[in-house]
């Protein structure tokens, strides 16, 4: 008699396990069942699209986190506005008469918080000043913002005064100067009342440039940071990563040439070298000063060029220190000087070891 269906269905279970395999059900979506087949289908997810995915909803976070910010800041801003514009009007309409007053037609300037920003934003020579520039104007625009507070508090001061609604007073004595009558005609006051309205206005616009100021030196500061990292790796992977104390040396002697500015580091080293006798820092502490100091000169040249956009010149120019760098005249003209300073700088290292 021929197998019956359950007895095929128990052999095939039976060479399945024997296969190492085992049989799953699961409840999956439509999506789920996609990735499982692409597994079984043998297709890899790409890590890399994954990646740029997760680089990109990092980015839309952080820009919304910005956004967020800044309309927090407009916010707290409009509040406090609309209270001083409250009182201002409460003020306004106690002095108000049946009759309205004729003022003087007034055309508010548009776009005032974008030209203040600009005025911040943009130097003498017409260029975009630097990240410290940037944060300096935002530090003033909260100085003139006070100024202007002060004159609108000041003359807000006056007004109550010359209404009749407030007195002069003198610190220490008991005497007081008010006025039963108000001084001022209706049209004066509210032509008074309309210049406090308007430079509370100015007042804000002024704070808001200054938070838009900052954000920009936030954002001009990260994006200098991140060119010299990619500046320094360039250097180092060109140049510096490569060099041991001797070609170290070889560089800083190179750097100098035949300059000896006076009170620097590389004129106390050449002393040293000479046998002079004096009060100096220790050659391996002066020589790392000045090894610092060479290098972020060539970090600072490349990092000028890279922000112009045109990264090639930055590679061009990195390239022509390290040929120059390179080239036999280079160890011909300060190769011995290099051995020398090698040589006490090791010789230094030998005796602070003996002694520690």
């Amino acid at each position: 008699m021929g197998q019956s269906n359950s007895e095929r269905q128990a052999a095939y279970r039976a060479r399945r396990r024997q296969a190492n395999l085992n049989a799953m059900t699961l409840w999956v979506s439509p999506q789920q069942r996609e990735a499982i087949q692409a597994v079984l289908d043998g297709k890899a997810p790409q890590a890399e699209a994954d990646q740029a995915k997760l680089q990109l909803l990092t980015t839309e976070l952080e820009t919304q986190g910005q956004v967020i910010k800044t309309l927090r800041f407009d916010l707290e801003f409009a509040r406090n506005q609309i209270d001083s514009l409250r009182g201002q009007l409460a003020t306004a309409q106690r002095q108000a008469k049946d009759k309205p007053s004729r003022g003087l037609k007034v055309v508010e300037l548009e776009n005032r918080r974008q030209a203040i920003a600009e005025g911040m934003r943009i130097g003498w020579a017409g260029d975009e000043r630097d990240p410290a520039g940037l944060k300096q104007q935002a530090d003033l625009s909260r100085k003139l913002s006070a100024e202007i507070k002060a004159v609108r508090t000041r003359l807000m001061t006056f007004i109550g005064v010359a209404t009749g609604t407030k007195a002069v007073e003198q610190k220490g004595s008991w005497g007081a100067m008010s006025f039963k009558k108000a001084i001022l005609s209706d049209s004066e006051s509210n032509l008074l009342l309309g210049a406090c309205t308007l430079l509370g206005r100015i007042e804000g616009d002024v704070e808001r440039a200054g938070h838009d100021t900052l954000q920009l030196h936030t954002q001009r500061a990260a994006e200098l940071k991140a060119m010299h990292a990619q500046a320094t790796a360039m250097a180092d992977a060109a140049l510096f990563a490569g060099l041991d104390r001797r070609g170290e040396a070889l560089f800083v002697a190179a750097a100098n040439g035949d300059k000896r500015a006076s009170f620097s580091e590389w004129a106390d080293l050449l002393d040293i070298l000479a046998g002079k006798k004096g009060a100096y820092d220790p050659a391996g502490v002066l020589f790392r000063r000045e090894l610092s100091e060479q290098k972020g000169r060539l970090i600072s040249r490349l990092v000028s060029k890279m922000k112009t956009g045109d990264m090639a010149a930055a590679e061009e120019h990195l390239a022509e220190v390290v040929r120059r760098f390179r080239h036999p005249d280079t160890e011909e003209k300060y190769g011995e000087l290099a051995g020398r300073l090698t040589t006490l700088l090791v010789a230094e290292q030998i005796e602070s070891a003996s002694k520690s």
